[in-house]
Formats: C-alpha cells, sequence, structure tokens
C-alpha cells in the first residue's frame, strides 16, 4: 500500500492533479459503466477481449489462436470487442469461434484505462496483444533492446508469449472461406478475367500511409504486366482509387483466397489483407516499407513476415526503402512475378 501511495503522489507531481482527476472522470468512470453493462447483460463470468483496436489482420491472427485459448483456460462465456466500422467487422467473421460472441463498440480507449486503473488485474478483461503502447517507444523491451524483430522474434511469437499466454504449439483454427466455384467465377466472367493470367494489387494499408509506396511504381508495373498478356485489378475499397489502367475491385474477405487462386498473382503492401491471403495457393509478392509507425524501422519483414510468422513458406517479400531505391524495387517485383518457378503450394 505505501508503493501505492508513493506512486500516485508521483503521478500526481508529474501530471497534476486535475489532468488525472479528469482523466479519471473522463476515462477511467466512463469505461467502468462501458464494463458494468457487459457484465449485466452477458453475466458475471463473462470474459472481455480486445486487441489492436484497428488492425484486420490482428483480429485475423486472434482468430486462429482464440480457440485454443478458450479451451486451455476453460472460458466458455466471452465477448471480442470490435469497432463498429472498418475492415475488422469483416475478418471476424472468417472464424466460427468469434461468431455469436462479438460486440461493437465506438471506442476501446475508456475500456483500456479502467482496465489499467484497477489495482489489481481485472481476470475478466484480457487484451490479446502484446503491449499498450507504441513499440517505438520500447513498450515491449527488454534491457531498453525493442523485442519486435530482434533474434527473429515475430508478431505470431510475441502475440502467442504475452497475449495469449501460449506455446508456439498452439493449435491453430482454420478460417472460413467461401467454397462455391459459381461465386468466384462470376467475378472473372463479369470483369474479363483471365484465370493464371490475372494480378490482384493491393497498394494501400491503414497503419502504413505515410509510407505508402508511390502511385508512379504501380502504374509502370500494370504497364509492363499489360504489355505481357495479364489482367490487372486494384483491390480498393471506400475513397481508395484504382491504380491507371486496372480493374477496381474490393473481394470480400470470405472470397479473397479463391479468388486469387483462380487469378494467380498477388502483389500487395504488407498490410492485415497479407495476413488473409498468406494461406492462398497462388504467388504472391508482399512489399515491406523500411519506415513504419508500430515497430522499429527495417525489420518490418523480421517482424510481420508472412513466412517468418509461419502464416505461409512460399511468399516473396521485398522491401521498399525510399523513392531512390525505387526502380530496384521495381525490377526485383517484376522479376520475381515473371520468374518460371512456380511458388504454389508443393
Amino acid at each position: 500500500m505505501k508503493e501505492l501511495i508513493v506512486g500516485i503522489k508521483q503521478k500526481i507531481k508529474e501530471n497534476g492533479f486535475f489532468k488525472i482527476l479528469n482523466i479519471f472522470k473522463n476515462d477511467v468512470l466512463k469505461g467502468f459503466k462501458m464494463y458494468k453493462k457487459i457484465v449485466y447483460k452477458y453475466g458475471n463470468d463473462v470474459a472481455i477481449f480486445s486487441t489492436a483496436w484497428r488492425g484486420t489482420g490482428d483480429y485475423f491472427i486472434c482468430g486462429l489462436y482464440l480457440e485454443a485459448y478458450l479451451k486451455k483456460n476453460n472460458i466458455n462465456n466471452y465477448i471480442f470487442l470490435i469497432p463498429r466500422n472498418g475492415g475488422e467487422r469483416k475478418a471476424v467473421k472468417l472464424f466460427q469461434i468469434y461468431k455469436l460472441h462479438v460486440k461493437e463498440i465506438e471506442n476501446i480507449h475508456p475500456m483500456r484505462m479502467f482496465d489499467s486503473f484497477l489495482a489489481e488485474k481485472e481476470l475478466r478483461i484480457r487484451y490479446l496483444h502484446h503491449g499498450y503502447e507504441n513499440p517505438n517507444n520500447l513498450s515491449v523491451s527488454a534491457l531498453d533492446i525493442s523485442l519486435l524483430g530482434h533474434n527473429g522474434l515475430n508478431m505470431v511469437d510475441l502475440y502467442l508469449g504475452y497475449g495469449f499466454m501460449m506455446n508456439e504449439n498452439a493449435v491453430k483454427s482454420t478460417p472460413q472461406f467461401i467454397k462455391d466455384e459459381n461465386v468466384i467465377n462470376k467475378w472473372f466472367e463479369r470483369n474479363h478475367l483471365v484465370p493464371g493470367k490475372t494480378v490482384l494489387l493491393a497498394p494501400y494499408s491503414t497503419g502504413l500511409k505515410d509510407y505508402e509506396i508511390p502511385e508512379q511504381f504501380w502504374e509502370n508495373l500494370v504497364t509492363e504486366l499489360k504489355g505481357r498478356g495479364y489482367m490487372l485489378v486494384t483491390n480498393c475499397v471506400g475513397m481508395e482509387k484504382r491504380i491507371s489502367g486496372t480493374i477496381a475491385l474490393n473481394v470480400p474477405y470470405n472470397q479473397i483466397v479463391p479468388f486469387l487462386e483462380k487469378a494467380g498473382h498477388f502483389i500487395g503492401i504488407r498490410s492485415g489483407l497479407c495476413d488473409i491471403v498468406a494461406g492462398a495457393d497462388c504467388k504472391k509478392i508482399i512489399l515491406h516499407t523500411y519506415k513504419a509507425k508500430w515497430w522499429i524501422d527495417g525489420r518490418s519483414i523480421l517482424y510481420t513476415g508472412l513466412n517468418n510468422m509461419g502464416l505461409c513458406d512460399n511468399a516473396i517479400e521485398l522491401e521498399y526503402r525510399n523513392e531512390e531505391e525505387l526502380s530496384t524495387l521495381y525490377k526485383s517485383t517484376l522479376e520475381s512475378l515473371l520468374n518460371s518457378k512456380d511458388n504454389r503450394k508443393s
């Protein structure tokens, strides 16, 4: 108790009494009210889960391991909090374990603040992620060394070891993609796409807006590939624009893998979509950016590489450093796609 009092005094000294009071009134109490409503509706034994609030790939990874976690901890009554809009709502529909256990809310921040405020962790609230703060601030670190990508530690390693508290042998659930070939065939018929010679481009990433690859790169790629007889489509939604010379498509997550297996090729900037398409039996070229917001610069392939994370073993993963080296990236991407070596599953 003495240490707690000392800690409170230090916080007041650093932040000021009124600032702390304001946080308590506007965030902690609001989170407490959210918590009370959930418990009242779902019962005193309900487990309340959440993960990175805006991260399609994070919800996908949680879907892979949530069932194993529930079995290990004998949890039957649970809900998973998700944003009311965004790709996260579509990602959870790929897993049966989320069905009937998802609750959409506007903002997770008050609940996180309430959870942090508790002197002892409330066991019914579980943040299935590996840190509350930006890892660039070394929130997941040891001896001031960021663990994200360090000595091969990848995102799945940290999810399992820190978020789920399970070992690397945890059983993964299988995402459910549509199996009706007629549905996929309609995409090709309506857009005059060629099976085996269609390339889906995914040039956008919510988490990398400040570091996206210049549009000229994509346009040059389209011009060259069209000249070689390929059909080009851009995966885009909302305000996102198609790359010039391509067809704009928004293929639902539950159709994207069978679509790619018929198309044959995927080229995309590293995003949550890449986690979802990792299992597709097609040629996958993933473009990582050297600069990043949520991990140390230069560690994207180490930390979020699809091969390193064990999501597949046949992705071709390249790195975009800067505009001066754009021509090198272009050449590597083109050569990787045109290489006759088959990168489909053996």
